[in-house]
């Protein structure tokens, strides 16, 4: 017999924080590949979706294809043909861009303004695909929300801990913990029948800054 135990969690907090370490929020849609999304047409919608055409900056996504041709009395001969497999939209503030494919719709802010906001974007490229692309079915749906903790600075792993659940830095309290260098987990949530969530996070040392940063 398989037991069911309710997930309870601590109610959700809408607020800005003056270091967020929020870096980047991603959504992204799958669907039966439809040919639609080629034309003119699909990207303008998707523009109008999200906002003025002032603050969305409409791009095709270009792929490279080559043609063969031959004759009797001619060699064989190579082109290279480009045509538009989609469209990519990126604001001109703010941070973001969408991206519409054949077979994929995708979403993804650096910055974040809050989920009313970042929803709104979701809807209005939910109408899209529904009203303009027409895909058969869904395939996959999934919203990922990256953070990365940089401040306060630390020397060692356990000096988290005053920051963050025992639970969650887990081998780094361990003796081990003090020549740690890098480590990484990876938890598989079952929220119901329906939904799941995966939870990645770790920590290693910038190769820019130097610093160690958790994620």
């Amino acid at each position: 017999m398989v037991q069911h135990v309710p997930l309870a969690l601590a109610e959700p907090r809408d607020e800005f924080l003056p270091h967020s370490p929020l870096r980047l929020v991603v959504f992204q849609l799958r669907f039966t590949p439809t040919e639609a999304v080629r034309d003119l047409s699909s990207g303008l919608a998707v523009q109008e979706k999200l906002g003025r055409a002032t603050e969305w900056r409409l791009e095709p996504v270009q792929v490279q294809s080559i043609a063969l041709s031959a004759g009797v009395e001619r060699p064989l001969a190579t082109s290279v043909e480009v045509s538009p497999s989609g469209w990519r939209l990126v604001a001109e503030q703010g941070g973001g861009i969408a991206t519409v494919l054949p077979a994929s719709v995708r979403l993804e802010v650096t910055g974040y303004r809050g989920w009313p906001v970042f929803s709104r974007l979701v809807k209005g490229l939910l109408d899209t695909v529904a009203g303009t692309l027409h895909p058969q079915a869904e395939t996959r749906l999934g919203l990922r929300y990256i953070n990365r903790i940089e401040q306060p600075a630390v020397e060692s792993p356990r000096d988290w801990s005053h920051l963050m659940d025992s639970n969650v830095l887990g081998v780094i309290n361990h003796p081990i913990g003090e020549v740690l260098t890098a480590a990484q987990r990876q938890l598989q949530l079952r929220i119901d029948e329906n939904s799941k969530a995966t939870v990645q996070h770790g920590f290693l040392r910038d190769p820019v800054t130097n610093r160690l940063t958790f994620s």
